[in-house]
């Protein structure tokens, strides 16, 4: 866990996916659930995508953090403590 510099490593559960799509574009999020048919990518803000496997181009596994690099600066010291907990306690 490396809060300051997130992409310096990734815990496998926290990798960033991209998804390159048949229909045109791309996206990428933390992978959720999946299904024969379907997967899930988790964005910002609890913002859920479902993308249907047969409109999958291709899917990797990307090289940033979804975590911002600069979180420290974003938030105030009690909600970085409570962050510190919450990843801790998991």
């Amino acid at each position: 866990m490396d809060i300051l510099m997130p992409s310096k490593s990734i815990e496998q559960q926290y990798e960033t996916y991209v998804v390159e799509r048949k229909s045109g574009g791309s996206v990428d999020g933390v992978l959720g659930s999946e299904t024969p048919v379907t997967i899930v990518l988790h964005q910002e803000e609890g913002k859920k995508i479902v993308i249907p496997r047969n409109d999958i181009q291709r899917m990797y596994a990307g090289s940033l953090s979804a975590m911002p690099p600069d979180l420290e600066k974003q938030i105030d010291p009690q909600k970085m403590a409570d962050l510190l907990k919450f990843l801790t306690t998991r």
